[in-house]
């Protein structure tokens, strides 16, 4: 019966799935000013074999490594609902979050994720966020 059920889970991951197209904004070492809000917006298809409920949120993985910065988000940290996909339907994936108030190179990871039945189901392309910190200009100014 275990074994019933592994092959269920694992027949469940194989039917969710998705492609990272292209970063709509913000692309990889893009400068953002210390302490602006930014959004960030990911092109994602749908390339499973069923579409998305609309219980898909994003999940932070972590970032950091290769001498970039950690964002100060907390790990397995969800984020808003994503939104339902049919087949092949390509939708974006939007993110809001402030910019550290350090300067520096800054490096996260996101995966979308499924709900089902109380269990969290990771699927698709991790989606990347790079981003160069750097000074405010206006706030320098006004100090």
């Amino acid at each position: 019966e275990e074994e019933e059920e592994e092959e269920i889970k694992k027949k469940e991951i194989k039917e969710l799935g998705a492609s990272f197209i292209a970063h709509v904004t913000y692309p990889p070492k893009v400068s953002v000013e210390e302490e602006k809000e930014f959004e960030k917006i990911w092109k994602v298809k749908n390339t499973g074999t069923r579409n998305w409920n609309k219980k898909i949120y994003l999940k932070y993985q972590g970032g950091g490594e290769g001498g970039n910065e950690e964002l100060n988000i907390q790990k397995d940290s969800k984020f808003g609902i994503v939104g339902s996909a049919k087949l092949n339907q390509a939708l974006d994936v939007k993110l809001t979050l402030t910019a550290p108030n350090k300067c520096g190179n800054y490096r996260a990871y996101f995966s979308l994720l499924q709900i089902e039945e109380g269990k969290e189901i990771l699927f698709g392309d991790q989606l990347l966020l790079e981003i160069n910190v750097i000074e405010n200009t206006m706030k320098k100014k006004w100090k």
